[in-house]
């Protein structure tokens, strides 16, 4: 599981930025908010992540937030 990543900002707009980290960009799917607080590509970002994988078809979709606490609030809205 990938928990955290950190690099530059490759591509950015309102719902997700590319970030390179280990040379290998990942796609993150953000809000609005996280999107017009991260740097304009190039820039150096930390986010942390998480990840879900479609019941069907298998597809994983990486979702980025600026603080462990977004995350851990996504994580206990996605259980209700």
């Amino acid at each position: 599981m990938i928990a955290t990543l950190r690099g530059p900002v490759l591509e950015r707009d309102g719902s997700r930025v590319v970030l390179e980290a280990g040379g290998v960009g990942y796609e993150l799917s953000v809000t609005a908010h996280t999107a017009s607080r991260l740097p304009p590509p190039g820039g150096a970002a930390f986010l942390h992540v998480c990840e879900s994988t479609a019941l069907y078809g298998g597809a994983t979709t990486l979702y980025g937030f600026l603080s462990h606490d977004e995350k851990a609030m996504f994580l206990l809205l996605r259980e209700i």
